[in-house]
């Protein structure tokens, strides 16, 4: 089978992948799930890829969740507020924002959402580190359709392939895990590189009956909607 099951819970690290693909070999290469709480669950998966890794060289993107520590990096790829404001929207009152603003809007204000327990902080790692960020909300307390939301990848890795990378990992996530049947994603229209990012990674446009604008910088910027069914 192509993909295998796994119950190492957050055991399951790296390392252990590595010497997983060191044994299977790289010729077909599995997703592998831990399957235990959204909160918890870590979600990993093997791709060869070229494009981003190099010739002919396997290698480990996986998810986990958000920690404390994982703020400071995040913040260091907003290279400029347009770059902040196309992550956050309006959702901080200045920039910039400190390690402590970030993790406050996380644990103590529950990302914004009113419901309880419905915040799903996330982070991308390859065997390096971190490389990319997003959270996962329920939509208006139907746990059949989950959102995802402040998309960010490493400044130094954008239009190298981890975004789209990250988002087909949020997608089986979202799917597999949180057991969404509907995945929906907004993204400002004059954020190119995301929409096609989105659109790569398996989303399609949805027609909107209301059209959605926000305010910034003094403009009014549109905001597209996405989705993907299972």
């Amino acid at each position: 089978s192509l993909r295998t099951q796994f119950s190492f819970g957050n055991t399951f690290t790296a390392n252990t992948l590595s010497s997983y693909q060191n044994e299977q070999g790289t010729g077909s290469l599995p997703a592998v799930f831990v399957r235990c709480c959204l909160k918890e669950c870590r979600l990993f998966q093997i791709r060869q890829s070229r494009k981003i890794f190099g010739r002919g060289r396997g290698i480990i993107m996986y998810l986990r969740p958000y920690k404390k520590e994982d703020a400071k990096t995040i913040i260091s790829w907003c290279e400029n507020e347009d770059v902040f404001r196309k992550w956050t929207s309006d959702r901080y009152d200045s920039y910039p924002i400190t390690e402590d603003d970030m993790n406050y809007k996380y644990y103590d204000c529950n990302g914004d959402c009113q419901e309880a327990d419905n915040f799903y902080p996330m982070t991308a790692c390859d065997e390096n580190g971190a490389v990319g960020h997003f959270i996962l909300r329920y939509v208006g307390g139907d746990h059949s359709i989950l959102r995802i939301g402040f998309v960010i990848v490493d400044s130094k890795k954008r239009g190298k392939g981890y975004g789209k990378e990250m988002i087909r990992l949020a997608i089986e996530y979202a799917f597999r895990i949180g057991g969404a049947k509907r995945i929906t994603i907004g993204v400002f229209e004059n954020n190119k590189p995301a929409y096609y990012c989105y659109k790569a990674a398996g989303f399609r446009d949805v027609e909107q009956e209301n059209e959605e604008i926000c305010e910034l910088f003094g403009e009014k910027w549109r905001i597209l909607e996405l989705a993907v069914d299972k």
